[in-house]
């Protein structure tokens, strides 16, 4: 699948304070900026009965809905969207006159990367960023716009051992429930699922897979080495502070008898180091990393 990522950077004129979960504030400012220059029914609250979604840039990023399925709208509302926020997550939060503010927009397929300019010039016009309700809001300045395109290809051809890191907090749910020490069959599990929502909502890819049997080979044959998971609770600010868990860390893997699905698996690890995976992918949670060991 081809992935438009558009690399940006500001420059803050006066002192501003962002949050930890910097890819929330930044999808909250594309997103309120394109509804401004393009929605036709701005006081509509979302985009799921607009006959323009397909085609509008706001509607098409941030409330993607297919073109030519027929679905309830409670299932549109759970598509992946095409676009991530690629920020980091850490404890800075206070940004001095001078200092620069560093991220990336990934685009994923052919149509929203028709996109970029648009979100380029969209770049240009936010002024201030801060956390919520006005709250220490911060005069910016764009400096650096580049645009980049990648090809997601997997070099790799065997599998057997592998280093897993979730680097932004990470929500996988059972039941409702997050899991605190993920085995490998739970992440990638998570990551299977946006893997295939993206390759047939956005890659146009049709996939002829028998999943349960991929899921229990992954059970059965990968093992923990060793595992340094752990929860980390965080905020984000809109009209009113939310509060959510999430897990970061790394594992090792060990692939006890040969893996009839290797090249998949490795395709799925290679496609989610730009897609996310979890809950909140597009907002910049769930980026997830992995090496390879021989």
């Amino acid at each position: 699948m081809k992935v438009t990522v558009l690399e940006l950077k500001y420059l803050f004129e006066t002192p501003g304070m962002l949050q930890e979960w910097k890819g929330s504030i930044l999808h909250g400012a594309f997103g309120r900026k394109l509804k401004e220059e393009f929605c036709l029914y701005p006081k509509r609250k979302d985009c799921y009965k607009c006959k323009n979604a397909f085609v509008c840039p706001y509607g098409y990023l941030f409330h993607y809905q297919p073109e030519s399925i027929e679905m309830p709208l409670s299932k549109c509302r759970e598509l992946p969207k095409p676009i991530v926020f690629d920020a980091q997550f850490d404890e800075k939060t206070h940004y001095t006159k001078g200092e620069c503010l560093r991220f990336r927009i990934l685009l994923f397929g052919r149509k929203a990367g028709k996109y970029v300019s648009i979100l380029k010039e969209i770049a240009g016009k936010i002024g201030a960023i801060g956390r919520g309700k006005r709250q220490g809001y911060g005069k910016i300045s764009l400096i650096e716009a580049n645009k980049q395109e990648i090809e997601i290809e997997q070099k790799q051809k065997d599998l057997e051992e592998l280093k897993i890191k979730l680097e932004t907090p990470t929500i996988i749910l059972q039941k409702k429930s997050l899991i605190i020490s993920p085995k490998f069959y739970e992440i990638l599990k998570s990551a299977s699922r946006r893997y295939s929502a993206m390759q047939i909502f956005h890659g146009r890819k049709n996939l002829n897979i028998e999943w349960k049997e991929v899921y229990t080979e992954w059970e059965n044959k990968v093992e923990s080495v060793e595992e340094k998971f752990e929860h980390v609770i965080f905020g984000r600010y809109t009209n009113r502070e939310q509060k959510f868990v999430g897990i970061v860390g790394e594992a090792n893997y060990k692939v006890m008898s040969r893996l009839e699905n290797c090249l998949l698996t490795l395709d799925i690890l290679e496609f989610v180091k730009y897609a996310h995976i979890g809950k909140f992918a597009s907002f910049g949670l769930g980026k997830i990393d992995y090496e390879v060991i021989v």
